[in-house]
């Protein structure tokens, strides 16, 4: 039995939008309160799943509740930098249900010295889902650090390196039906030559030839398994500082 399953990947900054008239390139200009455009962006594409990264708790339970979705759920990674009083996330919204789901979080890169600024934790996620036709399917949601921020400017760098080939063992080491999506943090269009190892286990991507946030970069991104694509593309009239990637996969 095969049919259409369509997932949307989605950084929403804390449900945060660019405030009117300001610079979409500072982190700072994401101010206004967006949860309702990000409600009604996911209500017109009507996706089957929904990764989401920089979630704060109630927000994938909400747009579940306000969408019909019958099942969410939202790991905690790290402290928030958008609102103190929350916790930044991992976020996952759909009508299949979740057998199974935990996180993993990624070793903590080392900074180079005389660095000012703190990450946060980053991981991933993986979810156990049930298809309607009883398959299973394994999705993963992953959000990577924004390494050049810190000061790690080489992607062949050991610190770089090192959390790299951890995202392959992870990610790695599920078989079958699956989807890997998230903010991986990477500008490229394609990820084969960073994650060599998920290939080498089988996984295929959506070559990111679109920008995938208004400062024009290519960082987030769509790998699978076991499932074709059907088509993809990005979602540019939104106001949050990443893009939603919709991919229509046939299973």
């Amino acid at each position: 039995m095969s049919g259409e399953l369509k997932a949307l990947q989605w950084n929403i900054g804390g449900g945060r939008i660019l405030g009117e008239g300001q610079d979409p390139g500072r982190m700072s200009s994401y101010s206004r309160d967006g949860i309702e455009q990000i409600i009604d962006v996911i209500g017109n594409e009507e996706p089957d799943i929904v990764t989401l990264q920089e979630t704060h708790p109630p927000i994938p339970g909400g747009i579940a509740k306000v969408l019909g979705y019958e099942h969410s759920v939202n790991h905690e990674v790290s402290s928030s930098h958008i609102d103190k009083t929350q916790r930044l996330g991992h976020g996952l919204v759909t009508n299949f249900p979740i057998m199974h789901d935990q996180l993993d979080v990624l070793t903590y890169p080392t900074l180079p010295e005389g660095t000012d600024t703190t990450p946060h934790d980053k991981g991933i996620s993986t979810y156990k889902l049930r298809l309607e036709n009883g398959e299973k399917l394994t999705c993963q949601n992953l959000h990577l650090f924004p390494f050049g921020y810190y000061g790690i400017g080489r992607q062949d760098s050991p610190e770089i390196e090192t959390i790299l080939r951890e995202v392959e063992v992870i990610a790695g080491f599920h078989s079958g039906k699956r989807i890997l999506q998230g903010d991986f943090n990477l500008d490229t269009r394609s990820l084969r030559s960073l994650l060599p190892g998920l290939f080498e286990v089988g996984l295929e991507e959506v070559e990111q030839e679109e920008e995938t946030t208004p400062t024009d970069k290519r960082i987030d991104h769509v790998l699978f398994a076991g499932i074709t694509v059907v088509r993809s593309f990005v979602v540019k009239n939104v106001l949050t500082d990443h893009y939603p990637l919709v991919t229509t996969f046939a299973t």
